[in-house]
């Protein structure tokens, strides 16, 4: 698509203050839509939390500033939220662990159902905060803080439970030394799907496929990855280019992709690496000894993806439309839609029409777009701005019948996803 005609399409949708709209015309639009439509709408969480997706709700920008001031003033915003509310959350629980500690010293332990229970439900409010930050994986210093303080609080008062087994390897963040925690939890919950999921990452880390594969039919069986979230994965996987690399961010597009090659042979000529296993110092040796240029940075976040993506360029990354928009807009210039995947050009690129075209066409198999349900509604609506890209260049050409086929597709997924009024504006602006 012509340079002027994407320029003028962006001032059609959102026409802003004159002064700011000469920063619009360097917009890339691919990841224009993406950033202000639609995301990403999943994001994929930690993959041993059961927290429902959070999705994005900052998308009015204001007529008096440019999208580039409007972005870098909501990812202010969300981070000083974030930080009241970590706060808060901080010194309720510090106050819960004081009374714990208290009991404790009277004589009283926490090797009660109750107090165990107390323990836990600290120990994962704290641990959902920090897998559900939308501008790291690796948990804060003050998250870290107070797992490792519930950590030390269970190996004094029940040494042999479960909690202190399981949390204790939880709060190592894959590291691989604390594993002997992990299979002793595993003796004494042979059946739990938390611990499953946990193995089974540890064995992909560690390059095990074979055993990776005997607790990703367990997770399969109980319903943790569901069908859905396979074929999803594959359509993932088919949207990353020959010999590329698909990067992801949580459990569902990470297991779904993981599930869908080792099982369904799935383009196995696709290295994925996952933002929430690079935690762990294992598997960054392993993705060195695979050709991938590390950044010095024991912190997995959005600066590690920028120069993640600036050091193996030359790799054919696809980054998953789960990633957090928050990752995306430092890099937006060289990300356009592909599928389900940013691929990332360093150089740009005149854009992605015919591959989408192929891709929605001919290789994707859009079954969970055909057959949603549940959580698969909201992994639908990552197949949106593939489509509005494509039904503004079928707009463009003149092909009508296109246009209608595309608008059949769009509006079924609105349905399903609770976006139909939002697609239905974006439509009528062009």
């Amino acid at each position: 698509m012509p340079s002027g005609r994407k320029n003028e399409f962006i001032l059609n949708v959102y026409p802003i203050h004159l002064y700011s709209r000469q920063i619009l015309f360097t917009m890339n639009f691919h990841i224009l839509i993406f950033l202000l439509f639609f995301g990403p709408v999943v994001c994929a969480q930690s993959i041993n939390t059961n927290a429902a997706p959070q999705t994005n709700s900052n998308m009015n920008i204001n007529q008096s500033e440019s999208l580039e001031e409007q972005a870098i003033d909501t990812v202010s915003f969300n981070k000083d939220q974030e930080k009241r509310e970590e706060s808060i959350q901080q010194k309720k629980q510090t106050e819960k662990l004081k009374d714990l500690n208290t009991t404790s010293t009277y004589g009283y332990t926490v090797e009660t159902t109750q107090q165990l229970q107390q323990v836990s439900g600290l120990f994962t409010a704290t641990r959902q905060q920090a897998s559900t930050q939308r501008t790291q994986r690796t948990p804060n210093t003050a998250q870290q803080q107070q797992m490792n303080q519930y950590v030390q609080l269970l190996s004094q008062a029940a040494p042999e439970s479960f909690e202190f087994h399981y949390y204790t390897y939880i709060a190592g963040n894959y590291n691989m030394a604390l594993i002997d925690h992990l299979f002793k939890a595993e003796k004494l919950r042979p059946e739990n799907s938390d611990v499953h999921i946990q193995l089974a990452a540890f064995h992909l880390i560690s390059q095990n496929f074979e055993e990776a594969k005997k607790y990703l039919k367990k997770l399969h069986a109980n319903g943790r990855i569901n069908e859905n979230m396979v074929l999803y994965g594959k359509d993932v996987l088919r949207s990353v280019p020959e010999n590329g690399c698909a990067i992801t961010h949580g459990f569902e597009d990470n297991f779904g992709t993981v599930y869908a090659q080792l099982f369904m042979n799935e383009r196995t000529d696709i290295t994925i690496v996952s933002l929430d296993f690079l935690q762990s110092e294992s598997y960054q040796s392993t993705l060195k000894n695979k050709g991938f240029t590390l950044p010095n940075s024991a912190t997995i976040d959005v600066a590690y993806l920028t120069n993640f993506c600036a050091l193996n360029s030359a790799k054919k990354l696809g980054i998953s439309l789960t990633v957090p928009k928050e990752y995306l807009i430092p890099i937006q210039q060289n990300l356009y839609v592909a599928g389900l995947i940013m691929e990332y050009h360093p150089d740009g690129c005149t854009g992605n029409f015919e591959r989408n075209e192929e891709l929605w066409n001919n290789t994707l198999s859009v079954s969970i777009v055909k057959n949603s349900r549940d959580k698969a509604r909201s992994l639908s609506a990552n197949y949106l701005p593939m489509l509005l890209l494509l039904r503004k260049e079928y707009q463009g050409r003149g092909q009508q019948e296109e246009v209608k086929k595309i608008d059949a597709a769009l509006d079924q997924i609105a349905v399903q996803c609770g976006k139909y009024e939002q697609v239905q504006s974006i439509k009528a602006s062009y």
